[in-house]
């Protein structure tokens, strides 16, 4: 079996290879340096979340090779997902106007879509989910949180909610009250994904 490389060879001298080495030994189920990955599986009271730091501090190569297939497989979903939505655009039913499934009205004649589609958690529509008549007004809220015109649902191509739809000329935010209800979806949002972060 070959021999497990030691942290000197590949970590620089300084303050990041000394912290790997007090990290690793520490383990308690670590009695040398070098180790290698069969060391670190024997039961002990250290989380997971230790031990992928240890793997990390050993074979960064690893990581490395796993961030970029997860980067690649994430642009490959994001892409599916926005030919999906654009290919599944549908037509007024009055004008015959083509619009985006998440949107609540047509962008020209302000006809209201019968069954407006949820958003997917990267901002594009889910086919299969429908938005009740009752959670309409959330949904304007949803929209805009992903740079979408509340009412037709168009993608905004400015960085701001500050600005005019450019396909139904409506403004983002529609006078104070909306910029409160804004807040106020956005301060719900708040704990959960600081809680999210933290985790």
């Amino acid at each position: 079996m070959r021999e497990p490389i030691p942290i000197q060879q590949w970590l620089p001298a300084g303050p990041l290879r000394d912290m790997g080495e007090k990290y690793v030994s520490g383990l308690p189920d670590v009695a040398q340096n070098p180790i290698g990955p069969e060391s670190l599986m024997h039961q002990s009271d250290h989380s997971w979340t230790e031990y992928l730091v240890a793997y990390s501090l050993l074979y960064p190569w690893v990581v490395i090779a796993l961030g970029l297939l997860g980067g690649l497989a994430l642009g490959a979903y994001y892409l599916f997902c926005r030919r999906r939505e654009y290919d599944h655009r549908i037509f007024c039913s009055k004008c015959g106007t083509m619009m985006y499934p998440c949107g609540l009205h047509c962008p020209k004649c302000g006809t209201p879509n019968p069954k407006p589609r949820a958003l997917n958690w990267i901002g594009y529509s889910r086919l299969r989910t429908v938005i009740p008549s009752t959670g309409w007004k959330r949904h304007e809220e949803v929209l805009r949180s992903y740079r979408r015109c509340f009412y037709c649902g168009q993608p905004l191509h400015e960085p701001t909610l500050n600005q005019r739809c450019p396909a139904c000329g409506k403004a983002v935010l529609q006078g104070e009250q909306s910029v409160d209800q804004y807040d106020a979806y956005v301060g719900r949002r708040r704990g959960w994904t600081l809680s999210l972060i933290h985790i």
